[in-house]
């Protein structure tokens, strides 16, 4: 996958660009993004702008040196980081830059931080000297102490072009079925959009769910479509990612997002009015929560399928 030509575009660099442009470089920038892979390229390619003369061309020699880890201004953390090792970033932050321009320090995974270590940051994060700029990757906002996270300027990434998504995809895994509705499926979240290419079973999955969503219309159908489902945790919240999604795309094909009513999903919107959706959204939920809390996926099962039944019935 090539992140560079995906990300390149994004709402997230363009922001960048334009502070080192104005000469107002924030001090600390936090990205948040659902998608790991994106959210941790992103954060290089901004170390990338803020220390390429030409903004993150890729091919000079400040981006060849950067890109080959020669770069002693800027230190890359993917690994959870600890007390310790975020002690030794405040002290080497009072240091001089090695080329007299900005030292970066670029902490991906930042909800993996502990609290001690969100804490020994904070101070310095909020006052950095002057030439220090720290690039946080954030993907799940709420481990991380707001405190820090108001310390930062906030990017938040949209996904990816969904254009530029498929020609990718399709270069991976060629011009099949899957892959278009992987991509449409996505959002835009790459690692996403990868998986659902990749697993053949995303495709009957999806054509399952929509099925049951469209047809099923009474008690007696539940036994026979139990008998489709897998009842196994993984299976369940893999089936509730995916209701989620298609309703999500009924919810955008009914604002007029006409290319989301492929594969079935038009033929849905005029079944489902807004209240439904929002009863279906509400069900998933309180499914999903039980089955975090462990209970059983067979009885999370019976709930997803009679409560789908309620729904339909009461939201005519």
């Amino acid at each position: 996958m090539d992140y560079r030509a995906l990300l390149h575009g994004s709402n997230v660099l363009d922001i960048v660009r334009r502070d080192k442009a104005a000469g107002t470089l924030s001090h600390a920038y936090a990205v948040f993004a659902d998608d790991a892979d994106c959210c941790r390229e992103l954060t290089y390619l901004i170390a990338e702008t803020i220390v390429c003369p030409d903004g993150g061309c890729g091919v000079c020699n400040v981006c060849t040196m950067l890109k080959d880890g020669r770069n002693g201004d800027v230190k890359i953390y993917d690994e959870a980081l600890g007390a310790a090792a975020a002690e030794k970033i405040v002290e080497d932050a009072l240091m001089y830059s090695v080329s007299g321009g900005n030292k970066i320090y670029v902490i991906n995974n930042a909800e993996t931080m502990n609290a001690s270590a969100q804490n020994k940051l904070l101070k310095t994060i909020e006052e950095p000297e002057d030439n220090v700029i720290f690039v946080l990757g954030i993907t799940k906002p709420a481990a991380v102490a707001q405190t820090l996270k108001s310390r930062c300027k906030k990017l938040y990434f949209q996904g990816a072009d969904l254009n530029l998504l498929l020609s990718q995809l399709i270069e991976e895994y060629g011009d099949t079925d899957s892959v278009h509705r992987a991509v449409a499926f996505s959002d835009g979240n790459v690692g996403r959009a990868r998986a659902m290419a990749g697993d053949a079973a995303f495709a009957s999955d999806t054509d399952m769910l929509i099925a049951l969503l469209r047809d099923m219309l009474k008690s007696s159908q539940v036994c026979q479509q139990e008998k489709s489902l897998k009842k196994d945790k993984d299976s369940m919240l893999g089936y509730i990612d995916i209701l989620e999604i298609i309703l999500r795309l009924i919810s955008q094909y009914k604002r007029g997002d006409r290319i989301c009513g492929q594969g079935g999903i038009a033929e849905l919107a005029d079944k489902f009015t807004d209240a439904a959706l929002a009863a279906t959204q509400y069900l998933l939920n309180d499914c999903r929560r039980r089955l975090e809390s462990n209970c059983s996926p067979v009885s999370v099962a019976d709930t997803l399928l009679f409560g789908i039944l309620e729904v339909k019935y009461k939201c005519r």
